[in-house]
């Protein structure tokens, strides 16, 4: 069955809303609009077919980084739900972050320091070894970001203990997306991750094996974070699931809508994996 579906960005949650077991899900467009106009594709959270009832509060938007979802200022309402004393009876938390984060950091100022950016200039590889995928990824803004990334989750982990120590908190990879200049007219017309790779000259037929390290290393973070038991992380590794677009495609291609967005086809096979997960981990 689909579960309701409540997005709260602001308003209070009514508690008579809430049928079957209430989960929060807090994300950006794999949980919201990745699209202009928004019928042109879904998210995970539409496409979910579950076995038992259950409502999802949403917090997800388009572009919103990891960092800005567990910044308390930044997402009140998202705050106000975890910290409410005697608030909803919360099962679970869903995570969709991490990728708009990453975005924003490859596209960085190449003449900033190191640590502040994630890719290298062509120029800035020796010749020797222009021909490998992690000679375009720079370690220290990789190491950085990582770091962040990994006290972005222990914040939402420390805020979810307050009131719902033991609830699991459910985060993806993304799945391998090949970069490409096929993005959202107006908003993004050239894409996301391709803008920046051209942008540092680095070779097209290199793009999709960095973006692949990329996402394994952003996944890794959420796999460590899970081997703690304390934690109640579970990973949710969609890497392999969808059938890349083709290289050099401009718009709808094999699962993918645009450059970082599935279509429906892609966002089915997404949600049957998460159903999954969402019914055998929620108690």
């Amino acid at each position: 069955m689909r579960p309701h579906l409540i997005y709260s960005i602001t308003k209070e949650i009514e508690a008579e809303k809430i049928s079957g077991l209430p989960l929060l899900a807090i994300g950006d467009s794999w949980f919201d609009v990745g699209s202009l106009p928004p019928w042109d594709t879904s998210n995970i959270l539409y496409q979910l077919d579950l076995k038992k009832e259950y409502t999802i509060v949403g917090f997800a938007r388009s572009g919103q980084e990891l960092k800005n979802m567990v910044n308390e200022l930044q997402n009140r309402a998202l705050f106000r739900e975890l910290l409410l004393k005697n608030g909803i009876p919360y099962r679970g938390i869903l995570v969709s972050g991490g990728g708009n984060d990453l975005i924003a950091l490859a596209a960085a100022d190449q003449k900033l320091d190191r640590s502040h950016r994630i890719l290298l200039n062509t120029s800035e590889v020796p010749a020797p070894q222009r021909q490998l995928p992690e000679a375009y990824i720079c370690p220290q803004g990789l190491e950085v970001f990582k770091f962040r990334m990994l006290g972005h989750y222990q914040k939402l982990i420390e805020t979810r203990n307050k009131n719902y120590a033991g609830i699991p908190i459910l985060a993806h990879s993304y799945a391998y997306a090949t970069p490409r200049m096929a993005g959202i007219p107006i908003v993004a017309p050239n894409g996301w991750l391709a803008v920046s790779l051209k942008k540092h000259k680095i070779p097209p037929e290199l793009w999709g094996s960095i973006k692949k390290l990329l996402i394994n290393e952003m996944f890794s973070v959420i796999e460590e974070l899970a081997k703690i038991p304390g934690n109640r992380v579970v990973a949710v590794d969609t890497k392999n699931l969808l059938t890349p677009a083709e290289p050099g495609s401009k718009g709808d291609s094999n699962d993918w809508e645009n450059e970082i967005h599935p279509n429906l086809t892609g966002y089915k096979k997404l949600a049957a994996y998460w159903s999954k997960l969402i019914d055998s981990e929620i108690a």
